[in-house]
Parts: structure tokens; C-alpha cells; sequence
């Protein structure tokens, strides 16, 4: 074996350790381990039942068509995209410039590489900036790259902010990349889940040579106080999920960031309620995907307007996660789980060249 081999595998066991799965688990009984073994062993690296008796045991029931999460992140996830390329494409300054006919938050204006610049990308001086949001109550500022689980994104209240150097001052501290958009109404169903958060459906989709499908969509939403849908108390993710059916129903329960379940009812919503607008989002979703060919999966999140309209507000690519929405939804790819190994299994990839993620 070369010493390169040798590095790669190392810092692959490294990256194994990190995406173990909690504690929490039931074993499986040895006709299990041989139906997990012929879902996934021709695409695993190193075989490993520790996810499947998490799922077991948090779910309540087993399913070998679960996704091991090492496994999605060191064997399916660098085959299904090119990772080198994502943080680009993940740079929501550039959303509505790249893709004009989708649905994206209105821009103000932004900040690329510690340079101002317009809704149309020209650069500007903080006295443009500020003009540009004078006429506002308030905004929303988020980081347009790296960003993660709404850390560094916060509501910009402008009524005391009176001059550009006001405005300067107030964004100081928000680095060299971050964007200023219009706040979104979004739909009252969506609003009930938390008030004070814009909470979004996660669309992941997956595309396999032109044909996109919907894997799974789930309701994520904040915590009490909380201005976007995931929260951090005490360094501590604080996540809130509820699972939808293809039919973009709402299955009865919440997930917490441990999979423990409550009933939707304790929030005073109806446990079958239909997300307004969800089939034009979801159509808006692949047909935004079929157009981004280095990416075999991508994560979006949507709002509902208060008019039942889609608003695309991220797209995740290299880090979508697919622990939460198996706990709401089960298996992530569902029936297509044998469609996305088969075609994950010919492909041919380099591992050195996805070393951010193995």
C-alpha cells in the first residue's frame, strides 16, 4: 500500500469515528445484519450495523433501506457530487443572478470578499447600501458562505439606523460574506409551528441523468424566540422536525435532535394538515436541480409566502445531513434507495480528492 493509501485511509478512520452513530441503539439479529449487508455491501467501505440499530431503536422499528451515516458522507455523497466545486455554488450572493427564473429572497445588497455590492453584483459604497434598505423596518442578514444551522444569521432591525456609518457599524461584525434580503411572510401553517422563526420544508432531491425526484421533505422549525429554524443553546443543536408524505401531509409528530417524538398536537396544529403550495415547490426544486450537473443531491430550503409561493432560501450541498429527516421520515432515499446505489456503485471516484469530507 503507498503512503498515500496509507494517509487516506487513516483520516478516513478519523472521519468514520466522527460520523458514528449515538449511543442510543438495538442490536440487530443476524437475518437483519444479512439484509443490511444486501443493501448496502456493495457500496460501504467497512461494514457497519451501529446506524441501523439507532434507527431501530429510536424509530421503533428496523428497516434495511436506512442510511448508515458514515456511509452517506464517505461512500454516496462524494459519488453523487463534486464536492471541490460546492462552497461556489452554495454562495447566496450569486443565487438569483445564476438562476433568475427561481424564486429567491430579495436582495438588498451584499458583501463578496469584503467588497459591497448591488442586487446586481456592481459594486457600491456604504451610502448605496444604505439606501437601499432606508425605506425598511427591518432585514434579514445571514452569512452567504460556510454558513450552517442558522448560526450568524440575525434580524437586522433598521429603525435606528439613520446614516451609512450607522449601518457600517451594525454590520461589522458579520465578515467578509453575507447577504441583506427582504423578510419573508411566510404561510400561517408554517407561522404556527414557531412565530418567531422562518421555518422552512427541506426538499432533498436527487437527480440521476435528467431525472430528478424528491427523496424526502420535512417541516424544520425554531425554538421560542429564535429567528431562523435551527437553534444553539450552550453550544448545544437544538432541532425541531416534522416529517411530510410524498403528498406534502403532515405525518402527526415532531422529532427533537435526539429523535424523541411528540404528538403535532401539543403545538395546536392538525396532524394531517397539507403545506400549502407544496407540489409547486417541489416541481420548483427538481426543475432548479436539473440544471446543477455537478450535483447529484442537493438539499433545499423552502419557505411558503403567505400567498402559498415557494421562496428557495438555501441550497445545501456539501454538508445536507440525513440524520434528523430519517428520524421524521425513515429511510432517506425510500424507494429509491436501490436506484441511488446501483448508480453510486458505478461510479468511479478519487478519495484524495474529497479529503473536506472523508
Amino acid at each position: 500500500m503507498s503512503i498515500k493509501s496509507i494517509a487516506i485511509e487513516l483520516l478516513r478512520s478519523r472521519r468514520r469515528a466522527h460520523w458514528a452513530a449515538p449511543k442510543k441503539r438495538i442490536a440487530l439479529t443476524f437475518a437483519e445484519r444479512k439484509e443490511v449487508e444486501a443493501v448496502w455491501g456493495g457500496v460501504w467501505s467497512k461494514p457497519n450495523y451501529e446506524w441501523h440499530e439507532h434507527y431501530k431503536a429510536v424509530n421503533g422499528e428496523f428497516d434495511p433501506r436506512y442510511m448508515p451515516g458514515d456511509v452517506f458522507y464517505l461512500d454516496l455523497l462524494p459519488r453523487l457530487s463534486d464536492l471541490a466545486l460546492s462552497e461556489a455554488w452554495e454562495d447566496k450572493s450569486y443565487y438569483a443572478k445564476r438562476f433568475p427564473e427561481f424564486p429567491f429572497p430579495a436582495l438588498r445588497f451584499a458583501c463578496i470578499g469584503g467588497r459591497l455590492v448591488d442586487k446586481d453584483l456592481s459594486f457600491i459604497s456604504w451610502e448605496n447600501a444604505y439606501q437601499a434598505v432606508r425605506d425598511m423596518k427591518a432585514a434579514f442578514v445571514k452569512p452567504s458562505l460556510g454558513s450552517y444551522q442558522g448560526i450568524g444569521a440575525f434580524r437586522l432591525e433598521l429603525i435606528d439606523i439613520n446614516s451609512p456609518e450607522d449601518l457600517k457599524t451594525r454590520l461589522a461584525d458579520c465578515g467578509g460574506n453575507f447577504v441583506v434580503q427582504d423578510l419573508i411572510e411566510q404561510a400561517d401553517l408554517l407561522s404556527s409551528f414557531n412565530p418567531s422563526s422562518v421555518n422552512i420544508i427541506r426538499m432533498n432531491t436527487v437527480c440521476l441523468n435528467g431525472d430528478a425526484f424528491l427523496a424526502n421533505a420535512t417541516i424544520r422549525f425554531g425554538v421560542a424566540g429564535s429567528v431562523t429554524d435551527m437553534a444553539h443553546v450552550e453550544g448545544v443543536e437544538i432541532a425541531r422536525v416534522a416529517g411530510l408524505n410524498d403528498d406534502g401531509c403532515l405525518r402527526g409528530f415532531f422529532c427533537n435532535q435526539d429523535g424523541d417524538r411528540t404528538p403535532l398536537s401539543e403545538l395546536g396544529i392538525q396532524g394531517e394538515d397539507r403545506v400549502p403550495g407544496f407540489y409547486k415547490a417541489v416541481n420548483c426544486c427538481k426543475e432548479l436541480h436539473k440544471q446543477m450537473h455537478h450535483f447529484g443531491l442537493v438539499a433545499f430550503d423552502v419557505a411558503i409566502r403567505s400567498d402559498g409561493e415557494p421562496v428557495i432560501v438555501e441550497m445545501n450541498i456539501d454538508g445536507p445531513g440525513s440524520v434528523f429527516y430519517q428520524y421524521a421520515n425513515g429511510p432517506f432515499f425510500g424507494d429509491r434507495t436501490e436506484d441511488v446505489i446501483e448508480w453510486c456503485k458505478k461510479r468511479t471516484w478519487d478519495p484524495a480528492l474529497n479529503m473536506q469530507i472523508i
